[in-house]
């Protein structure tokens, strides 16, 4: 969250690249009174309060936060300000029409209002650059979005929900933790 001590406060999204590549972090959106703007709008002008959706492993996003002395938010922050949140998993069949394709190519953010946050590839997860990955058959998608939109989304998508396992967004200090149970269950899942 950008706070009044941010050195980013008052920039636009496309002044930041160089701080982003010197991190390996990428901006997904900019969250701000409850609407999200795509991390493409390059001429947005950042404000305080302003909420960024960050695309990169814990230890960038971890040195991007200390770079441009912005502030972690708790999931209890998230969840005020972009309203009830839903994680799901689904898996992609093979007449999905997302096959071959990625987050960006799909617009999967700018006009579904929803985030990949994960992909397991035939048992390896992958969760840095998930936006750039190609999407194949089996691959199982995490995804992240509004409650009340998401089975729409795996609509959508073509894709089939696995079951509900009660996923909740974690706290930024357990977001190691849903990583592991995300890459444990596609484990046990592949296992048969």
């Amino acid at each position: 969250r950008l706070v009044e001590s941010s050195i980013i406060l008052g920039k636009r999204l496309n002044e930041l690249c160089k701080l982003c590549d010197e991190a390996s972090v990428y901006i997904l959106g900019v969250m701000r009174d409850g609407e999200l703007f795509e991390g493409s709008r390059n001429n947005l002008l950042l404000r305080s309060g302003d909420l960024l959706v960050l695309e990169g492993g814990a230890h960038n996003i971890d040195q991007f936060v200390v770079s441009t002395k912005t502030k972690h938010t708790t999931a209890g922050d998230r969840e005020k300000e972009m309203g009830l949140q839903s994680l799901a998993e689904i898996v992609v069949p093979s007449d999905s029409m997302i096959v071959g394709k990625t987050a960006i190519t799909l617009g999967l953010l700018s006009h579904k209002n929803t985030a990949l946050l994960g992909i397991s590839l035939h048992g390896e997860s992958i969760i840095d650059h998930v936006r750039k990955t190609p999407i194949k058959v089996g691959d199982v998608l995490l995804i992240h979005g509004n409650s009340g939109d998401i089975n729409d989304v795996i609509e959508w998508l073509e894709c089939l929900p696995l079951a509900q396992r009660g996923l909740e967004i974690p706290e930024r200090k357990k977001a190691w933790q849903a990583i592991v149970l995300f890459a444990l269950a596609i484990i046990i899942s592949s296992l048969g």
